[in-house]
């Protein structure tokens, strides 16, 4: 199964979608889902995630931290020092994958959690424990 059959079985049909390289943006009322083809290896046809962006303040990192958080939870919550105005980001080790912050008045109004496009020679490495969602 590829991601897009995935991301639609979790989110559902698409709003809109967009095309801004190569890849596709799927857009949702609180958020959008950014996918991409694998490349040549394993299997030149399969779609995956290179990154989810969402508004939606249910959404939560385990630690409760996600939007409508202070930046003060963020820094409680994830250990992650943020502007009152701009983004942070939160790194795994080796940097495979990244969590950005989008704060405005002191408070988180999005979050994103992207992968490295390189694919990390398909090992793309373990997220930091504190950006996994709480589901």
């Amino acid at each position: 199964m590829d991601s897009s059959t995935e991301v639609r079985r979790q989110w559902g049909q698409p709003i809109h979608r967009s095309w801004p390289q190569i890849d596709v943006r799927w857009h949702y009322r609180h958020g959008f889902v950014y996918m991409t083809k694998w490349g040549y290896d394993p299997d030149p046809t399969r779609v995956i995630v290179l990154g989810i962006k969402t508004t939606d303040p249910r959404e939560r990192t385990r630690s409760g931290v996600g939007v409508g958080s202070s930046v003060s939870e963020v820094l409680a919550g994830v250990g992650l020092l943020c502007p009152r105005n701009g983004q942070c980001d939160l790194s795994s080790r080796g940097g495979s994958r990244t969590t950005t912050f989008t704060v405005r008045n002191g408070r988180v109004v999005s979050v994103a959690v992207w992968i490295d496009t390189s694919y990390d020679d398909g090992g793309l490495g373990q997220p930091d424990p504190r950006c996994r969602p709480n589901r």
